[in-house]
């Protein structure tokens, strides 16, 4: 009986002792932990040197060794976070939790988690993290700023009215400002509180009567729920009298002109502003690019919007002649309105103030190239080139200028300098040059360099479609792979829809390979298309038109393409040539 009663004694500890190792599992062993540490330091130097792919490699394996370093835990969410392809933000979440639960005094990891889980939508999350905070570190105002909006974005009654207990001691400590009466207004607005906003606004400016940005604010408040005109203008009139360059009164009360429909104070106040000298130029800016928005969303509101603009910016020029800002958007809103010559002057005026900047050089070589003056774009492109001798826009420019000019030899060595100058991973890039390169051996009768440099072209872009669309077009020419030469135009036309060239091509192709009726149905689309665009319609297309309509026997309708491509390249032999051939009456 002893026996028995011993055995169960011994099977009742046994059992004990499983539940509680059960319990109670182990965690890493002392070498596990001291072999993690040594991990964690390694990866911190690997990091310091500039090697982050071994730097997270190494914390992995720390945090796999010790998964209850919460300090190696928050490391290696830092890297979790920043990989672009993570499935879940779980994990990192979770590891920074338990840093930041374990360390609730810790400032910069508790807000950067709270600021996350904001970001995820989990506020609750972040209050609970922010409030702890701020309570931590009542001295840092940040974080009650933090905290006041999670509470406010909650829509709980009471944690709004917590929000502006907080911004009211932030203007306790910091003292009455716009931005604290802004951000409580937000809460009074969420809560409906209209009284409470207009009583705020009321109290602000009674408490600085001098301070113009609270007359604003006021103002502001009044036109929103509905005062009296009188009132609202009274006080934008008192902000400007206590302080004459204040951009916000101007713009404040010129805009609310614009509310009620009053186009010509509207007009009144922003000429009013433009003419006052202790403006500054950036809230004239904000004025000029308003009404620019105000116009083109109503222009028939408004008298002479275009006249009136450049008004605006020639006082801006007159006023500010170095700000290198007034003349960059005046050439965008010269741009915009196709005066291509005033634009080139303004960008002149932009380039001399600030001339290291790559786009504007570019930019002003397009811009001469609208005005069809080579010189001054090739001028441009070389001035560009001195601060940006590497530059691959600037490169290909200029090879696009001797193309025009038909110096070939020059052109192949523009795009080379550009090919060798551009970045080995910018694909699209690398494909355009080889199709301008393609074209260069084309103009130059080097056939196979030219179909050599369109492959490497589609190698980098199999959509290129100017590439596919150009190779496609001589080989038909060439009557060379005709049908891949068909492929790769029927995908030209699918990448670049309703593009008459792209039609053209194809028709020329299907012409080539003698189905004619489809290449007519296509020309015919192709002319359509191009209307009465001289740059879209050119003689080569009708040309071509002049070429399929003859071959299924209307003779009349190939006299009248090839006539009108005629009066459009006059200096064509083979043109003229077809006419006379073909028994048809002479071109005059």
């Amino acid at each position: 009986m002893k026996k028995l009663l011993y055995l169960i004694l011994a099977l009742a500890a046994i059992c004990s002792l499983t539940v509680q190792a059960k319990k109670e599992p182990q965690g890493p062993s002392r070498a596990d932990r001291d072999k993690a540490d040594y991990l964690f330091l390694e990866a911190l130097r690997a990091r310091a040197d500039g090697e982050a792919d071994a730097a997270f490699s190494l914390m992995q394996r720390a945090a796999q060794l010790n998964p209850d370093d919460k300090e190696i835990g928050l490391e290696l969410s830092r890297y979790l976070f920043a990989i672009p392809a993570i499935d879940s933000l779980k994990t990192p979440l979770r590891l920074m939790r338990a840093y930041v639960d374990a360390n609730p005094a810790d400032y910069d990891a508790g807000s950067r988690y709270a600021l996350i889980s904001q970001q995820t939508g989990n506020t609750a999350e972040a209050l609970r993290v922010l409030e702890r905070l701020h309570y931590a570190h009542p001295a840092r105002p940040e974080l009650t700023w933090a905290t006041a909006q999670a509470l406010a974005q909650t829509g709980d009654t009471a944690r709004m009215r917590q929000a502006i207990a907080l911004y009211d001691s932030l203007e306790t400590s910091q003292g009455p400002g716009v931005q604290i009466a802004t951000q409580r207004l937000g809460v009074y607005f969420a809560l409906g509180d209209t009284a409470a906003i207009i009583a705020d606004a009321d109290r602000l400016r009674r408490e600085r009567p001098s301070d113009p940005d609270f007359q604003v604010f006021s103002g502001d408040i009044y036109s929103h729920f509905g005062g009296s005109r009188d009132t609202v203008l009274a006080f934008y009139d008192r902000a400007i009298e206590l302080d004459p360059a204040n951009g916000l009164a101007y713009y404040s009360k010129a805009e609310y002109y614009r509310q009620l429909g009053d186009t010509a104070a509207y007009e009144r106040e922003m000429a009013n502003a433009m003419t006052r000298e202790n403006l500054d130029v950036q809230t004239k800016l904000a004025f000029v690019q308003e009404y620019i928005k105000s116009s083109m969303a109503s222009a028939d509101s408004l008298t002479a919007p275009s006249g009136r603009i450049r008004e605006m910016f020639d006082t801006l020029c007159l006023q500010h002649p170095l700000e290198h800002d007034v003349h960059s958007m005046y050439t965008a809103y010269l741009t915009a309105e196709k005066d291509w010559a005033g634009a080139a002057e303004q960008l002149e005026q932009t380039l001399g103030l600030e001339p290291a900047n790559e786009q504007d050089w570019d930019y002003l070589s397009a811009i001469y190239f609208q005005l069809n003056d080579t010189v001054k774009a090739e001028d441009a492109v070389w001035r560009g080139l001195r601060y940006y001798p590497g530059s691959v826009d600037l490169l290909l420019k200029l090879g696009v200028i001797n193309t025009m000019r038909k110096d070939y030899l020059q052109a192949e060595q523009q795009y080379k300098a550009a090919l060798a100058a551009a970045d080995p991973k910018d694909i699209e890039t690398l494909s355009q040059i080889y199709t301008s390169l393609g074209d260069t051996y084309q103009s130059q009768e080097m056939t196979d360099s030219a179909y050599a440099a369109y492959d490497k072209a589609l190698e980098y872009n199999p959509d290129n479609s100017y590439a596919l669309n150009n190779a496609a077009y001589h080989m038909a020419c060439d009557r060379r792979n005709l049908e891949k030469a068909l492929r790769m135009a029927e995908k030209a036309c699918q990448l670049s829809v309703d593009n008459p060239t792209n039609i053209d091509t194809y028709a020329w192709v299907l012409y080539q390979l003698g189905r004619w009726e489809e290449a007519r149905a296509q020309i015919d689309r192709a002319i359509e298309l191009a209307g009465d665009n001289p740059d879209e319609t050119g003689a080569e297309l009708l040309d071509h038109a002049g070429d399929i309509y003859f071959r299924l026997g209307e003779r009349e309708k190939a006299l009248e393409f090839w006539r009108k491509a005629l009066g459009l390249e006059p200096g064509s032999e083979t043109i003229r040539q077809k006419i006379k051939d073909k028994g048809l009456p002479k071109a005059d």
